[in-house]
C-alpha cells in the first residue's frame, strides 16, 4: 500500500498526517490511519505528559486511547463497548484488544492496540513503517492484520503505537499440534515466495528504503557495537570477511518467524503476527534466524522441546515448498547469533538469559570456532 502524506485540516488539529485512500481501503471502506502529530495545547482532556507504560496505569491506556480516537474521528461520541484488555504474548510491545461503538462500520469489529516498548529502542518512525509493510502485505493476500492508526507522537499513549484488526485464531501448536513445525516451514516458504516488488516500492515512497532497513542497517549496528563492547568484533570480523555475494533474488523477510507469531482456525493460518524485524533480503537469511530461535530459545524456554528434530522438520517442509541455498546457512545463522548477543550486552533481558546466553556462545563456537568470551 502507497501511503502519500497529506495534511488534515480541522478546527483545532494541524499537522495531523495522514495517508490518503488505496484501493484496499477503498475495497475495505477503511477509515484513516494517523502518521503524525505535534504537540498542541488546544488538544484537551490527555494525560499527555509521557505516559510511562506500566502495570500500575493500563487503565490510563483506556482513557488516553479514547481521546486519541475522538481526536482523530473528530466526535466526541466515539467510546467502548469493550474496554481496551490487556493480551499475553509479545516481548517488544504491549497488546490490548478492544473493540468500539458509534463509529463506521469498518472500525466496529474487534481491533488490537500494540504500544512499542520505549526500552527496546525503536527507530523514530517505527510504527509507520511496520504499518507500511502490513498494508502492503494486506494488499497482496498475505494473512497480516491491516493497520488503521499508527502514531508516532508519544503524547498519548507515551511510546509510538499502532490499532489494527483483531484476526481470529489461536497460536500454531494449539491447533495443529506436533504438525506445527511443519505448517510453519510451508508458510514460511509461501511467504518468501512472494513477490517483494510491491513492498519495496511501498518502503521507498515513505521514506523507509535506506540502509538502515535492509542488511547494511544491521552491518552498521554490529559495527558501531564493537566500540562499546570489543569481545564483539572477532564475529564482525568473521561476518565481513565470510560475507557472501548479494542475493539474486530477495524475498519478502519476516525476522522473527516461528510458530508463536502465526495464528491457526479450523485448520488454516489466519495471521502473521510482529513484522517488527521485517526486511527485504536473502531468504536463506530469514530461514537461519528462525533456526536460531529453534535452536537457542526454544530448547531452553518449551518444555521438551527437540530442537533438532524440530529444526529437521521445518526444513524438510520448506523445501518441499521452495528451494533452498544451504550454502550460507551457516553464515546467516552467525549473522543472527551476532546481533542477538548486541542485544544481550545492551541489556536485552530476553538474550541475556543465562541459559538463552550461553547457547549463542556455543553454537558461534561449534560453526566459526570463535570463542566469544562476553565480560561480567
Amino acid at each position: 500500500m502507497l501511503l502519500k502524506n497529506c495534511i488534515f485540516q480541522n478546527a483545532h488539529l494541524t499537522n495531523v498526517y495522514r495517508p490518503t485512500f488505496t484501493a484496499a481501503l477503498r475495497r475495505k471502506m477503511r477509515l484513516k490511519q494517523a502518521l503524525e502529530k505535534n504537540e498542541n495545547p488546544n488538544i484537551k482532556n490527555i494525560n499527555k505528559l509521557k505516559m510511562d507504560i506500566s502495570e500500575k496505569n493500563f487503565n490510563q491506556v483506556s482513557d488516553n486511547l479514547l481521546s486519541f480516537l475522538r481526536d482523530e474521528l473528530g466526535d466526541s461520541k466515539v467510546d467502548y463497548e469493550a474496554c481496551p484488555s490487556r493480551i499475553q504474548g509479545g516481548n517488544e510491545t504491549y497488546i490490548f484488544q478492544f473493540k468500539l461503538k458509534n463509529v463506521h462500520p469498518s472500525l466496529s469489529e474487534p481491533m488490537v492496540l500494540r504500544i512499542f516498548r520505549k526500552d527496546l529502542g525503536f527507530r523514530p518512525k517505527h510504527a509507520i513503517m511496520e504499518s507500511v509493510v502490513h498494508n502492503s502485505l494486506v494488499d497482496q493476500g498475505v494473512p497480516v492484520p491491516y493497520v488503521h492508526y499508527s502514531c508516532i507522537d508519544k503524547k498519548y499513549l507515551g511510546e509510538q503505537f499502532m490499532i489494527m484488526d483483531f484476526l481470529p485464531g489461536a497460536m500454531l501448536h494449539l491447533v495443529f499440534g506436533q504438525d506445527s513445525i511443519i505448517v510453519l516451514g510451508k508458510m514460511h516458504a509461501a511467504l518468501h515466495n512472494v513477490n517483494p516488488n510491491q513492498l519495496n516500492k511501498s518502503m521507498i515512497t515513505e521514506g523507509f528504503g535506506g540502509q538502515q532497513y535492509s542488511i547494511e542497517g544491521k552491518f552498521g549496528l554490529l559495527l558501531k557495537a564493537t566500540e562499546r563492547f570489543p569481545w564483539l568484533k572477532q564475529i564482525v570480523v568473521w561476518l565481513i570477511e565470510n560475507r557472501p555475494s548479494e542475493c539474486e533474488n530477495p524475498s519478502i523477510c519476516h525476522g522473527d518467524f516461528h510458530e508463536g507469531n502465526l495464528l491457526a482456525k479450523d485448520g488454516k493460518v489466519t495471521g502473521i503476527l510482529d513484522w517488527s524485524q521485517c526486511r527485504i533480503g536473502d531468504p536463506v537469511m530469514d530461514v537461519a534466524a528462525t533456526l536460531v530461535l529453534q535452536k537457542a530459545v526454544f530448547k531452553h524456554t518449551v518444555p521438551s522441546y527437540d530442537s533438532n528434530s524440530a529444526s529437521q522438520i521445518y526444513l524438510q517442509s520448506y523445501r518441499r515448498e521452495k528451494e533452498l541455498n544451504d550454502q550460507y546457512l551457516e553464515y546467516f545463522q552467525i549473522f543472527r547469533y551476532a546481533t542477538a548477543l548486541r542485544a544481550a550486552a545492551h541489556g536485552n533481558w530476553f538474550w541475556s538469559q543465562p541459559s538463552i546466553l550461553n547457547e549463542l556462545i556455543n553454537n558461534v563456537y561449534d560453526i566459526s570456532k570463535i570463542d566469544v568470551k562476553v565480560p561480567d
